[in-house]
């Protein structure tokens, strides 16, 4: 592992992992395609205020959570296939809160549904959380340990056709997350893998409802952690409004490594007033003995 190792009762786990992704729709962070009135740091509007209303406030499968390891737990062995996630062109959104990134055609593939959960998912879009500081940027830690920024690759239930439906039907398997972490540092060169987002946040810099098409190639896989990887999985929710309680999240182990000029990049996108996005990081929520399962994948 990279940056981070499991207690010491535990031996080293060999894994590595993947995700299929079928690109459907527009689909944003949570279910919106424009600018919301929710924020993270101004009170009259933060995760405290009437804008983060119902479930947000009451829901016992809140997230993001701190994740941890009980020495109990037996991990769970699953196999995955490794495929590549490719497009020659994508398309990127600034919705105000965030950045999304889509494949504007339909990728083959589905995930996770091949091990990790008997439901299949769809691929939706990937989008991006950061703070003010690297060391505080991620929604979930690890043992209380942070990260610059965190990546959520997002998928809906494969039996409807998009994140709105699979929401509106109430079911608790309707979503899947992937969490992957990004870690910025002095000594790190930029990433190449995420530097046809970086570049072209530029185009992306002030609020819009379109998506702007990217005439680069894009090949998500390769920002996924490639070295032996653990995956941590428990049921939680959207960490923007309206919070629905129905994903299923996976949450990659070891950071991957960015350069700070990347993560400042994205503290350089607007809002829809004009202001800098400094922070889209939801605190950290209970966990409330929910199971988080350590997924221990095989990768072929």
């Amino acid at each position: 592992m990279k940056n981070f190792k499991l207690p010491l009762q535990w031996t080293l786990f060999k894994v590595s992992a993947i995700l299929l992704l079928n690109i459907r729709e527009s689909s944003t962070v949570g279910l919106f395609s424009t600018a919301q009135e929710f924020c993270y740091s101004d009170p009259s509007c933060d995760p405290n205020s009437k804008f983060w209303p119902g479930v947000c406030q009451t829901g016992t499968r809140q997230s993001p959570i701190n994740l941890f390891v009980s020495l109990r737990q037996q991990p769970l062995y699953r196999n995955l296939p490794r495929q590549n996630m490719r497009s020659d062109f994508f398309s990127m959104q600034n919705s105000g809160e965030t950045v999304s990134v889509m494949f504007t055609m339909p990728a083959p593939g589905l995930f996770p549904g091949y091990g990790l959960s008997k439901t299949m998912y769809n691929f939706s879009n990937a989008h991006f959380h950061w703070g003010k500081e690297d060391r505080d940027g991620s929604e979930h830690r690890i043992e209380g340990q942070a990260f610059s920024m965190e990546l959520h690759l997002v998928h809906f239930n494969s039996k409807f056709t998009s994140v709105q439906e699979a929401v509106a039907s109430g079911e608790s398997n309707a979503l899947a997350v992937v969490g992957i972490f990004l870690q910025a540092g002095d000594s790190y060169w930029p990433n190449k893998a995420l530097a046809p987002i970086v570049n072209n946040l530029k185009k992306v810099r002030n609020y819009t409802a379109d998506f702007v098409r990217i005439d680069e190639s894009l090949n998500l896989a390769a920002i996924i952690p490639q070295v032996d990887e653990l995956l941590y999985s428990y049921q939680g929710s959207l960490t923007t409004p309206a919070c629905s309680e129905q994903v299923s999240w996976f949450v990659f182990q070891s950071p991957v490594m960015i350069s700070k000029s990347q993560v400042q990049a994205f503290r350089r996108v607007n809002d829809e007033m004009g202001n800098p996005i400094l922070e889209n990081n939801r605190p950290v929520q209970k966990v409330n003995n929910r199971r988080i399962d350590v997924v221990v994948v095989n990768g072929y």
